[in-house]
């Protein structure tokens, strides 16, 4: 399987801010990701996740949602600069779809694919997990950054028990618009 796998010293430095940020995201918008009760704690919270902002990757670009916070900005250009040296093809330019994957240590992704290019994540708050493909398993680290084919099989595996929640960005990268109903959630890079 051909991938990389970059490791991040920005993510690694900054991931307290990183990881607020995100965390303060998900309770901002945390009635459209989840069934939150305003009694319960932050743990508590995210304990309770019906649908989860990784359900959601269709409806929103986490690209848009991050890129307000200067630390998010430049993780963002860091990851567009590693998209356009894995792209091999000839394409004047990419179409970039991000989400949030925010997970307990129930809820993290069960076996499947994605249908794009070239599929990746960038690991924030991984916690102690594993993402185990068909040939190869990626000890999910602080900063890692993996960018691999679209239609490679994996899921993730749990370690250990963890209190916080899992913070992952996964992203899809196509040549060419795939979601013509929300064409807003695919964001344009030129090459």
């Amino acid at each position: 399987m051909n991938y990389t796998l970059h490791k991040s010293q920005y993510i690694i430095d900054n991931v307290d801010t990183l990881s607020k940020y995100v965390d303060d995201i998900m309770l901002v918008y945390g009635e459209q990701f989840s069934s939150n009760d305003a009694n319960t704690d932050d743990i508590q919270r995210y304990r309770n996740i019906k649908q989860d902002s990784t359900s959601l990757y269709n409806e929103y670009n986490a690209l848009l949602l991050l890129r307000n916070s200067k630390e998010w900005n430049t993780v963002f250009d860091e990851l567009l600069s590693l998209i356009k040296d894995f792209y091999t093809g000839s394409s004047s330019s990419l179409y970039l779809k991000c989400w949030i994957n925010y997970h307990n240590e129930k809820s993290v992704l069960n076996w499947h694919n994605h249908s794009s290019l070239f599929h990746g994540y960038m690991s924030i708050r991984p916690n102690n997990t594993i993402t185990q493909f068909e040939t190869v398993n990626i000890e999910n680290q602080v900063g890692n950054i993996y960018i691999g084919p679209g239609g490679a099989k994996h899921r993730v595996l749990t370690v250990d028990k963890f209190d916080q929640p899992r913070i992952t960005l996964a992203f899809d990268v196509n040549e060419s618009l795939t979601d013509l109903n929300n064409p807003f959630i695919q964001v344009p890079i030129l090459l």
